[in-house]
């Protein structure tokens, strides 16, 4: 597919040649009317359609389908149809309304010359987006999916936006609902569509989580779903890859993968960090739970990356700005550099990823024995509460965990700022909010919990980046089949008592999974570990660096917006340790207002005298 811009003037005037310059070696681009559009890739190509109503409208779209096979039949196209044909197709004959009958990863335009109309829109979970500048009197915009063509050569968009800072620092990325790092520049949310009428700008959510039913075999049906997400996200791939942790998402997807491939007598790559031979630290790896699945799957070859205990933790940061401009909602980009440098080195082209399913198809809903008596279910509640006290937990345990503890924190109180929030961005958090505005609600069923991960501005931004910077820097399609649509669905549409029984955490995955997962990993207690067991060895080698960087830097403006104090107070305590000794201010305050901090210093020096903005 293809990436692509435009700009549409509500004035009827000339549009401005300043796009046409920054587009000039672009593989299309073309002045419609009052629009001007701009497309760019090796394949790319703007397609016209009629629709029922004899409008013609032109289309460009970025990211891939699934399921296309259903999807071909309905629209009597082809099987050799490309997804940029079977997206036009579809808003051929269902219009605005096309998204609810397609599944996939996608941004997408359509532009009715002859009406003024344009038409953009982004799949539930946002892998690719769709970034838009509105005109001042409200009646044009210009668009991209790649943020820097919004800002190159219109440097009064690129003052950044505090409040975005600060729900990132607050870890509480859902507080504006933008999205964008920059004030004159917004995010199309995910799932959401934008319609631009003669002038008059709409944007609303076209997705919403199912209704709640029973299933009579849950497991059965998660099994089916994900075997057809991992298998729809191979097509396609010449050198098809998987991250592979040892947990319990990234093994299954490892085994479903390697499965179907070996129909096709093929082989899968699987990319996975471990510790460097001969390792005497305190740190732990997966190795045993990545050569279990080894052993079952005959046709997987496994690339070990041991990266260097030295690697700088910020050492990709540069890069993923210059990708990106906006920091990354991650806090290990080192390794994840690393791991698609090593997928490109063994020529992968389509990487999978297990990221989602902690969240969905494997999550663990905080209070679960309260969470189902908040959905009315009384018997549920207590049938896991006396499993849990089966399971060893006392019963005073279980009711200061289960029950007073998270009573103790709802209702309307004085939002705790994280230390790490700089004196100019505290304002934008010390408000008196409900928590449920803060992040994963404590009380809260399964299904909003997962709900509220879909909110604008969550898991989004991770997978926005993630899926940027594999495509940008290593030529790779990086794929989630844990955030399948249909996968998601199904998992919001369950009843908290069918997503785990007899006290066991996970238990509805463990159960679709039985056949697939060797059981060494499918019975594991825990989900497994980051991809990183070195980060805090790596951040306690770095801490001279990294004192020095914050003392020569003492005065710039990045620390009024990060705690400088508390970053080294919290980097003078790091020592190497196992995953049970990581401290929350590694992450919290080295990590993350380490990455604020260097991103808000990138920006300074790529766009001077852009003050980043006051409360």
């Amino acid at each position: 597919m293809s990436a692509f811009a435009g700009i549409v003037r509500g004035d009827a005037a000339p549009v401005s040649d300043h796009y046409s310059r920054i587009y000039a070696g672009h593989n299309a681009a073309k002045t419609v009317g009052a629009a001007a559009l701009f497309v760019e890739g090796a394949a790319a190509r703007m397609l016209q359609v009629r629709d029922p109503a004899g409008r013609i409208w032109h289309i460009v779209s970025d990211g891939r389908l699934d399921d296309r096979d259903r999807l071909a039949t309905g629209l009597c196209q082809p099987e050799t149809a490309s997804d940029e044909e079977l997206l036009a197709a579809a808003f051929a004959q269902w219009g605005p309304a096309f998204p609810w009958h397609i599944t996939g990863s996608y941004a997408f335009m359509a532009w009715d010359a002859a009406a003024d109309i344009l038409i953009l829109a982004r799949d539930p979970v946002g892998g690719y987006p769709i970034f838009y500048h509105k005109d001042k009197d409200g009646t044009g915009i210009a668009f991209a999916t790649d943020l820097a063509a919004l800002l190159v050569g219109k440097p009064g968009r690129a003052r950044l936006r505090p409040e975005m800072l600060a729900g990132i620092l607050g870890r509480a990325p859902g507080l504006t609902g933008i999205g964008s790092f920059y004030r004159d520049v917004d995010l199309l949310p995910a799932g959401h569509l934008l319609r631009l009428d003669s002038g008059v700008m709409s944007v609303h959510r076209w997705w919403r989580p199912p209704p709640v039913r029973v299933r009579e075999q849950p497991a059965a049906e998660l099994r089916h779903l994900l075997t057809a997400a991992v298998e729809e996200r191979l097509r396609g791939g010449r050198q098809c890859a998987v991250l592979l942790s040892g947990g319990l998402d990234s093994s299954a997807i490892a085994c479903l993968a390697a499965r179907r491939l070996r129909q096709d007598g093929r082989r899968l790559l699987a990319i996975s960090s471990v510790l460097p031979d001969g390792w005497t630290g305190p740190e732990t790896d997966e190795r045993h739970h990545i050569e279990a699945v080894r052993a079952q799957e005959d046709n997987i070859d496994i690339h070990w990356v041991r990266e260097n205990p030295q690697t700088q933790p910020f050492g990709a940061l540069s890069r993923t700005f210059e990708l990106l401009n906006c920091p990354p909602y991650s806090a290990v980009t080192h390794m994840e550099a690393a791991l698609s440098a090593a997928g490109q080195q063994h020529g992968a082209d389509r990487v999978l990823s297990g990221f989602g399913g902690d969240f969905f198809a494997s999550s663990r809903p905080n209070t679960f024995p309260l969470a189902l008596a908040c959905e009315g279910d009384w018997q549920a509640a207590w049938r896991e509460l006396a499993a849990m006290r089966r399971n060893g937990a006392s019963w005073t345990a279980l009711a200061r965990r289960e029950l007073l503890g998270p009573l103790a924190q709802t209702g309307r109180q004085r939002v705790q700022v994280p230390s790490i929030v700089g004196p100019s961005l505290r304002p934008f958090l010390t408000r008196r909010r409900r928590l449920f505005g803060q992040g994963i609600p404590i009380i809260a069923t399964a299904r909003r919990q997962m709900a509220f991960l879909l909110e604008p501005s969550r898991i989004e931004l991770t997978v926005n980046g993630a899926t940027q910077v594999s495509a940008k820097a290593f030529s790779q399609t990086l794929v989630f089949p844990m955030l399948d649509r249909r996968l998601l669905e199904f998992m919001l549409s369950l009843p908290g008592r069918q997503m785990r029984q007899d006290g066991i955490p996970r238990s509805l995955f463990r159960q679709a999974m039985a056949g697939i997962l060797p059981e060494t990993i499918r019975q594991r207690p825990d989900k497994g570990p980051a991809f990183d067991p070195l980060i805090a060895a790596r951040l306690a080698a770095a801490r001279s660096e990294l004192m020095a960087w914050a003392t020569a830097t003492a005065g710039h403006r990045c620390w009024e917006m990060v705690d400088r104090e508390d970053f080294l107070a919290e980097l003078s305590k790091i020592s190497p340790t196992n995953r049970e000794g990581w401290r929350q201010g590694m992450f919290a305050s080295v990590l993350l207002g380490g990455m604020i901090a260097h991103f808000i210093q990138w920006h300074s020096e790529r766009w001077p005298d852009q003050e980043p903005g006051t409360p």
